[in-house]
């Protein structure tokens, strides 16, 4: 019997022992979780401000958009027609219908323009460029 209690006593304490380092573990596991839901909540809280400033500059330049085509639309209305479908025309084959002229260059094909074309586009005239056709226009 005195053995038999013995045995039991040693299994009590071995219970015990593994109860602890359960209980620990789970003392580690709760603070992790702790942790790791502070760190979540700071997320969310971060990502919705983030969303909020989207959204309001998704309606700013959606309002930018509105008022630079009602804008274009008043620009468009003064331009001759025929010259409107050569923009279009050109925009729709290339891409790009203007060219800024830098150092005497076309910025659109990079090519030197004459002396001649520079002038009549210093006097105010419609120019294309002689190679690659866009409208030139100096800054």
């Amino acid at each position: 019997m005195q053995q038999e209690v013995k045995t039991l006593e040693s299994r009590r304490k071995q219970q015990e022992e593994e109860s602890l380092g359960v209980m620990t573990q789970i003392e580690t596991v709760e603070a992790e979780e702790s942790g790791q839901t502070i760190g979540l909540k700071n997320l969310e809280s971060e990502w919705r401000k983030e969303h909020a400033a989207l959204i309001e500059e998704a309606q700013r330049l959606k309002a930018l958009i509105t008022e630079l085509k009602g804008k274009r639309e008043t620009v468009v209305a003064q331009i001759d027609s025929q010259m409107l479908d050569y923009y279009n025309q050109l925009k729709a084959k290339k891409g790009t219908a203007v060219a800024k002229i830098e150092q005497g260059m076309c910025c659109g094909c990079r090519i030197s323009l004459s002396t001649a074309e520079l002038q009549r586009v210093r006097m105010g005239k419609i120019v294309e460029c002689s190679s690659c056709h866009r409208v030139l226009y100096l800054d």
